[in-house]
């Protein structure tokens, strides 16, 4: 692994077939990179979300090697390695993809992604 990286990460790609003969249309994933090295990083939180309370958004920030992969936009990323990482299992999608100036032969080219994952919170009542 690289110097500054923590983590191997698991890229998915969803697709939505068309709806089958009782109306419904399941998502079918595919993994398209497995054991891409990386470290992702928490952003800060916008407070206008978390004082509605109704839905925040986790915005992460990543950045992944080589970057010569061919990840898209709303395609997800799965943090598979180590056990003991605070995101491991965890899926976030994909919402903006950059891509450095670099030559795409040169090792030194990475990828970064904003990740986002959605949480809900409830409003119990007592």
């Amino acid at each position: 692994m690289r110097a500054g990286n923590n983590l191997q990460a698991r890229f998915w790609r969803y697709a939505y077939p068309v709806d089958d003969e009782v109306g419904g249309a399941l998502p079918s994933g595919t993994v398209i990179y497995d054991s891409v090295e990386g470290r992702v990083q928490a952003n800060t939180p916008i407070p206008a979300f978390a004082m509605q309370g109704l839905a925040t958004n986790k915005v992460m920030t990543g950045e992944f090697y080589p970057g010569t992969l061919d990840i898209r936009e709303f395609d997800q990323c799965e943090v598979v390695s180590p056990p003991n990482h605070p995101y491991y299992g965890e899926k976030f999608r994909i919402d903006t993809i950059q891509k450095p100036n670099y030559h795409p032969g040169d090792p030194r080219g990475f990828l970064i992604l904003t990740l986002v994952r959605s949480t809900k919170h409830s409003n119990e009542y007592q």
